[in-house]
């Protein structure tokens, strides 16, 4: 039976592959056309509208823990922001109507704009809530693997962050669960796999057009045939658009060493993404083709494979051609020339750099400082006689192996407690302590106002006015995951600059704060723009591979927040000493590949 699956998989693929050799242009301009139209016009769109919301209603920032307080007190900008997310999803609908419509038309030989309309409205007035309901449910359950299977730039920044997972992996009953949760919702999406086209295509009701993709779908055997279908495509994709990069950056390597390098490199970024265009509109088609063919759409059972593409469109394809390689060549030369790139700040990340120490200790700062990095970041909490340290973790039992918080203890007795990793050992230091400690030595910080249920109604206050005056004059900075306490402190001192964290980008903040210190696993270089564009820094966390290092680089953040200070160094030290083509070509392939 896997031998006669993957005989009839390799005939659609072939049969799929010199389909879109004859109509090329027209899944092209299909499939990059609608991206496109999305990534310039229909995302900077709704996040305007988005941002209008949040200014006219007050919301300062969208997250997961302030969503009662805006229920509470932002209730119409909360009505605004779902009726935005409404829009969202039946723009996603609208995208893959368009896309599976168009794919039919041009199977059928009888694609023309008018006739895409038609066909897209038709389909646009069969849409109701339920549908809408379920288009949002179905994209929430392929989230975790759905770049694979149905992408779309609409979808592309609801990524899980690092943490999250890092979270999952600590131990193996995490790492069970995770197993599990995505063998479950793979199960479940595989069995709604056919509901889209029948949906869209069909015109079926919603719980009919459920019900026939759960029968169609039954049974061991297709599910093994989606798995094989889904996997056979996802390696198609990966390998071809591997080789484009692997042959792009090995023939740069050698070009490298010619007078024409700039010029090499320009072409060669250019034929990257073209090739990885045509790569993936082609893994796309074949996807959409075998829904198409398992919903045993009437029309579509077995059109012939006669006709080409109409000369007619002959100077359609030439514009075509032409902005996109003229795009294609601006953007290239402009990236291998370095006029994108920014030199990042160097932080390291409390305080350590590649386990010298133990986290926010003197130690590790004095031991961390000789590779002089422009600020160390720590973090600080309160202590239960109103004291502070320098302490990250909620409860001491990881580091000292005490179930306690900092905040049940006093500055005397957590001064006592001996915290111990990688392999050392060092007493928790006060806040005062390890202020000395780096003045002494010239080292600027990066101040993480860690808040709890425990402290004291006036923990901010009291932080605020006995170390403002001391921080601003070494010219320290702040930042905190509580917005309330950052406010409370430019109240209080107002020249410090603040730095609000988010953990995710969703929507870009309406903040007076001075910068933002963001996650990077959502982090943009448009995000970076929109902040840049209102005056205000952007700190990149926690970034310790080099592949990430030079993607946020190339984002333009102002700062990276790093375990791995050394390496970071040596990465910044490369780009300024003017690194190869073909080093710059090897960033860029990163970046692509990470979208």
């Amino acid at each position: 039976m896997l031998r006669k699956n993957f005989y009839r998989l390799f005939e659609f693929i072939f049969k799929s592959v010199k389909e879109c050799s004859k109509f090329w242009f027209e899944y092209l301009f299909l499939f990059v056309g609608t991206t496109m139209g999305i990534v310039l016009v229909i995302i900077p769109l709704l996040e305007a509208i988005s941002g209008i919301i949040m200014r006219l209603s007050g919301i300062p920032y969208l997250s997961y823990n302030n969503l009662g307080d805006l229920i509470q007190h932002h209730f119409f900008g909360v009505i605004g922001l779902f009726l935005v997310l409404m829009l969202l999803i039946f723009l996603v609908a609208v995208q893959f109507i368009i896309q599976f419509q168009g794919i039919r038309l041009i199977q059928l030989r009888t694609l023309t704009f008018k006739k895409l309309c038609s066909a897209v409205f038709a389909s646009i007035q069969r849409l109701n809530l339920q549908q809408l309901v379920f288009f949002f449910f179905y994209f929430l359950l392929i989230l975790p693997f759905g770049r694979y299977v149905f992408s779309t730039p609409l979808l592309s920044k609801i990524k899980l962050p690092v943490f999250t997972l890092e979270f999952f992996l600590k131990s193996w009953q995490n790492i069970v669960m995770l197993l599990l949760f995505y063998a479950i919702t793979f199960w479940m999406s595989s069995r709604l796999i056919l509901t889209l086209p029948l949906l869209i295509l069909k015109g079926l009701p919603l719980k009919k057009a459920i019900k026939e993709s759960v029968t169609r779908t039954k049974g061991v055997k297709n599910f093994i045939k989606i798995s094989l279908y889904f996997g056979t495509i996802g390696l198609f994709s990966v390998i071809f658009q591997g080789m484009f990069f692997l042959f792009g950056y090995l023939i740069q390597r050698f070009m490298d060493q010619t007078s024409f390098a700039l010029a090499s490199a320009t072409l060669l970024l250019d034929v990257i993404w073209i090739g990885s265009s045509i790569v993936s509109t082609l893994s796309m088609v074949i996807l959409f083709s075998f829904l198409i063919r398992e919903a045993q759409v009437d029309d579509l059972k077995s059109f012939d494979m006669t006709g080409k593409s109409p000369r007619s469109r002959r100077k359609y394809k030439v514009i075509f051609l032409s902005s996109a390689l003229i795009l294609f060549a601006l953007v290239s030369w402009t990236y291998v020339e370095g006029f994108l790139d920014t030199i990042p700040k160097t932080i390291s990340h409390r305080g350590v750099n590649d386990e010298n120490g133990v986290q926010n200790t003197i130690p590790a700062l004095e031991a961390t400082a000789k590779l002089k990095p422009d600020a160390v970041e720590i973090d600080i909490q309160e202590t239960k006689d109103h004291q502070f340290v320098v302490f990250h973790d909620p409860t001491l039992k990881d580091l000292a192996g005490i179930n306690k918080r900092p905040q049940e203890l006093t500055l005397a007795q957590l001064k006592e407690t001996v915290v111990s990793e990688n392999g050392k050992r060092a007493l928790i230091p006060s806040l005062d302590d390890y202020l000395s400690a780096a003045e002494k030595i010239h080292q600027k910080l990066l101040v993480e106002i860690k808040t709890s249920p425990l402290d004291s109604k006036n923990m901010v206050q009291n932080f605020s006015r006995k170390y403002g005056n001391r921080l601003l004059k070494d010219q320290d900075m702040i930042h905190s995951l509580s917005y309330p306490a950052l406010v409370e402190e430019q109240k209080i001192n107002p020249k410090i600059p603040v730095s609000f964290i988010l953990p995710f980008n969703l929507l870009f903040p309406q903040t007076k704060m001075s910068a933002y210190t963001m996650e990077a696993t959502t982090l943009d270089s448009h995000f970076v723009d929109q902040a840049h564009a209102n005056h205000q820094k952007v700190f990149a966390w926690t970034v310790n591979e080099e592949d990430d290092m030079r993607e946020q680089m190339f984002n333009g953040v102002d700062g990276i927040i790093t375990d791995d200070l050394t390496g970071l160094k040596e990465v910044i030290a490369q780009d300024e000493n003017h690194p190869s083509y073909a080093q710059r070509i090897l960033k860029m392939v990163y970046i692509i590949t990470s979208e």
